[in-house]
């Protein structure tokens, strides 16, 4: 069961992951670090983006958890 979906607007992953790939592309570039104060924006970025993905694999893991002790706590207490 998937209860954080409508969440999906604030937190829509699959959008912080595609953000993600396109900064690892702009990192990628030969010419990104002739740039330090745009190169440091756009690391600071990646690791916002990063954090933000991580953040969110936490919280549907905890959802989950929380999903299944409800399901249990139910067969004990019907």
């Amino acid at each position: 069961m998937n209860r954080h979906l409508p969440c999906g607007v604030i937190f829509d992953a699959s959008k912080k992951k595609k953000e993600l790939a396109a900064t690892e592309e702009q990192i990628s570039a030969p010419d990104f670090w002739s740039q330090p104060e745009k190169s440091q924006k756009v690391m600071q970025d990646r690791k916002r983006l990063e954090e933000a993905i991580e953040n969110d694999k936490n919280v549907a893991s905890l959802t989950d958890d929380l999903d299944t002790l409800f399901e249990l706590a139910a067969k004990v207490n019907p």
